[in-house]
């Protein structure tokens, strides 16, 4: 039965793989999905408000000329830098936007000749991110506007220190536009506050538009067992949108939390203040830029001012971290089907990572404890294999009887087992218990940020990365070879095949796996074999 077991193993591995490959592109569809420039009601408002087009009360005309125009650009291109310990960020005051964000403490490979990774890629289009528009007039199309500042750089270095930016910009009309940063030396958050003053004579009534951009690099490919790509908490669910799905605007309402771009290890979130009367829009441009829109309504009368909150994250998939932020960020860190034991046994091993400082050693102690509370399961599957194995001398003899009366022989089998109380199930189902675990476990060692660049010992100096000298697959198959040959054989000969080409075919799987994934497959190997020799030494 423990072969049975393992053929479990193996068809769930398969499932696992069918999973990642065909269940996952059938994604959740979007809430509220339009084409271009359609039409969307707010919930506050009785009126369409459409995004294509002006409305009517901006086309009034002042001394003989029409109101609404674009804001000449005058000034030339500044840089504001900002340094912490955990990154560094640029903005420019043309539409006081950031063009460079920059984790000082992840680097994009192991070596000397690494690079501090960039989570805004190169801007060949100068789309920069976090830049504030409003839905219909030109004159507040603030990318390009030139906005003054009251700093130009910032150094927290200290863990208590936080400090701010302010960005400020008038219309000739007199709309102003005050975008203020809060920095903190110990976060990869960023608190921005929008402020938009109505001192014209005019009513203000669209949409403003907040945006993080990614601009798409096609030397970088994507992590066939990860996601990269825009992802949003809408009402609750993670929305996770493939690229390659982008066809045209897709509109989403409900109670958007946060909404942003993530690959495997790291993502980039604005996350507004509120919920209420917002949506969001993901688009792809003509020069592949993906645009993830925070949208909500503006309506200002003649004096009045309107105030707008977000905070930015861009830092790791840290699950710590992003608990401390808020707003179930957490829920980016996905691991699927096993999420709810996956994130469990993560927080398990960074516990354990805090006592070994070795993420390798933390692997491996894990394994043990799990081990050690499947035991009981185990030992209990283990004995029933062996006591099948006595009665298969039995069993062929009734076969070879009553091999023309299948009826009969059922019959005997069965009383065979009430004779000698043995269940053919007690010896599989302990161990298909435990699939889920391992599957988990699996997700959580895949993705977690916390082995990216982890060193264990001598040649091991990445254990997201595979083994360089493919030492640890070769002994997990050998150790999988020894297990097979130490547990009771069924006498079956297709499934003898079966189970002699096993050791075989997970080597070869598990060349290209993660090291601490096969860290944790041998130890595990290697505490079975112990087991089935304590259940042999002393199991009668």
């Amino acid at each position: 039965m423990e072969k049975r077991a393992l053929l479990a193993v193996v068809l769930s591995l398969l499932v696992l793989f069918l999973y990642q490959y065909i269940i996952e592109k059938s994604r959740k569809t979007p809430i509220d999905t339009r084409p271009p420039k359609s039409d969307i009601v707010l919930p506050d408002q009785k009126e369409t408000i459409d995004f294509g087009q002006e409305e009517e009360t901006f086309r009034e005309v002042r001394d003989g000329k029409p109101f609404i125009k674009r804001q000449e650009i005058i000034g030339e291109e500044r840089d504001i830098s900002v340094i912490t310990e955990l990154y560094e960020a640029v903005f420019t005051n043309h539409g006081a936007k950031l063009k460079s964000w920059k984790l000082r403490k992840y680097k994009d490979k192991t070596g000397q000749d690494a690079h501090e990774i960039e989570l805004i890629a190169a801007q060949k289009s100068k789309e920069y991110s976090l830049g504030l528009v409003l839905s219909k007039t030109d004159y507040l199309d603030l990318n390009e506007a030139v906005f003054e500042t009251d700093s130009n750089s910032m150094s927290l270095m200290e863990a208590w220190e936080q400090g701010s930016i302010s960005f400020s910009w008038t219309s000739p009309e007199g709309i102003e536009v005050i975008k203020k940063f809060t920095f903190y030396a110990d976060r990869y958050l960023v608190d921005i506050d929008i402020s938009i003053a109505n001192l014209s004579d005019m009513r203000l009534k669209e949409n403003t538009i907040f945006s993080w951009k990614r601009e798409l690099d096609p030397k970088k490919g994507g992590d066939r067992f990860s996601f990269t790509g825009p992802v949003s908490l809408i009402n609750g669910e993670l929305e996770e949108i493939k690229v390659k799905k982008i066809k045209e605007d897709m509109l989403y309402s409900g109670e958007i939390k946060w909404a942003g771009y993530g690959d495997k290890y790291f993502i980039s979130s604005i996350i507004p203040k509120k919920t209420q009367n917002t949506r969001l829009r993901i688009s792809k441009s003509s020069t592949d830029v993906i645009s993830v829109d925070i949208i909500e309504p503006i309506e200002l009368n003649y004096g009045e001012k309107a105030k707008y909150g977000y905070s930015l994250y861009c830092g790791p998939k840290d699950i710590d971290i992003l608990k401390a932020v808020g707003a179930d960020l957490q829920k980016a860190l996905n691991f699927g089907w096993f999420d709810m034991i996956a994130k469990p046994l993560l927080l398990f091993l960074k516990f354990i990572n805090g006592i070994t400082n070795n993420y390798g050693v933390a692997i491996i102690l894990l394994t043990v404890v799990i081990k050690i509370v499947f035991f009981p399961l185990t030992h209990h599957s283990y004995k029933s294999m062996k006591d099948m194995q006595k009665v298969q001398p039995l069993m062929a003899k009734l076969k070879k009887k009553y091999k023309d009366d299948k009826e009969k022989l059922n019959r005997e089998i069965m009383a065979l087992y009430r004779t000698h109380k043995v269940n053919p199930l007690s010896g599989c189902l302990p161990m298909i218990l435990q699939i889920p675990v391992f599957f988990a476990l699996y997700k959580a060692l895949m993705g977690s940020i916390e082995l990216r660049h982890a060193p264990f010992i001598f040649w091991i100096k990445d254990l997201s990365a595979k083994d360089p000298s493919y030492i640890t697959p070769v002994l997990m198959g050998a150790s999988m070879f020894i297990q097979q040959k130490m547990t009771p054989t069924m006498g079956d000969p297709m499934q003898a095949k079966v189970m002699l080409a096993m050791p075989i075919i997970f080597t070869f799987m598990f060349l290209n796996f993660p090291s601490g994934l096969v860290i944790y497959w041998l130890v595990n190997n290697i505490l079975s074999i112990g087991q089935q020799l304590y259940i042999n030494k002393y199991t009668a």
